[in-house]
């Protein structure tokens, strides 16, 4: 495999991973006004207006996390790779 294949494959790998787990309830509903709670498996709460609003921020949080979970992966790539030059480089001396 090639440099760019094998960080393509790294990356992807961290982005199938960086899954999030959430849980929403109604919590209230008065005089026809919902509140509805979300709930984070990191324990992070939030309250909303609406289910749009919860999947709204769950797609945003997740896209967060994936987009940290790529940059992450790439970085250690990189990191591993460097290591690996430097290791040769000892050897060849």
């Amino acid at each position: 495999m090639t440099a760019i294949a094998d960080m393509v494959e790294v990356v992807a790998d961290a982005l199938e991973k960086a899954e999030i787990g959430y849980s929403m309830n109604l919590i209230r509903l008065v005089d026809g006004v919902s509140t509805y709670r979300l709930r984070y498996d990191d324990g992070e709460t939030l309250e909303f207006g609406s289910p749009d609003e919860v999947y709204e921020h769950v797609a945003q949080k997740k896209r967060l996390t994936q987009a940290t979970a790529a940059i992450a992966a790439v970085l250690s790539q990189q990191s591993l790779a460097k290591r690996d030059e430097a290791t040769k480089a000892e050897v060849r001396a």
